[in-house]
């Protein structure tokens, strides 16, 4: 989970809370709270789904966006590549992965360092 969804995720459910303890006599504040806390949820959700990403997806569940490089994981070793079954490769939705081989699982490549 990226510490940006859940500070996002952590200030809408301070800002639910905040209303519910104003109005905790008044129901009128109970529409914002539940609609402040599906917002959360949602957040949350994004956010696990982001953290999913971070390893391999299987190229039967989904491929990767049009024209990126990617990290890919291979059925049969690569001949070219002294690491076997995995290499940085491009996909284009035209041409597929630009690999020569059968390709089952890719990720992201990981953010670069900074500095």
């Amino acid at each position: 989970m990226k510490d940006n969804n859940i500070r996002e995720a952590a200030e809408k459910l301070t800002k639910a809370l905040e209303i519910l303890n104003s109005r905790h006599k008044d129901t009128t504040g109970l529409g914002a709270v539940i609609t402040l806390l599906k917002e959360v949820k949602g957040e949350l959700t994004k956010a696990e789904g982001e953290k999913e990403e971070e390893g391999w997806i299987s190229c039967e569940d989904r491929l990767p966006d049009d024209k990126q490089y990617i990290i890919i994981y291979c059925q049969d070793d690569i001949a070219f590549n002294p690491s076997g079954r995995i290499a940085i490769s491009y996909f284009s939705k035209k041409y597929g992965f630009n690999s020569g081989v059968k390709v089952t699982h890719w990720m992201p490549l990981p953010t670069p360092p900074k500095g």
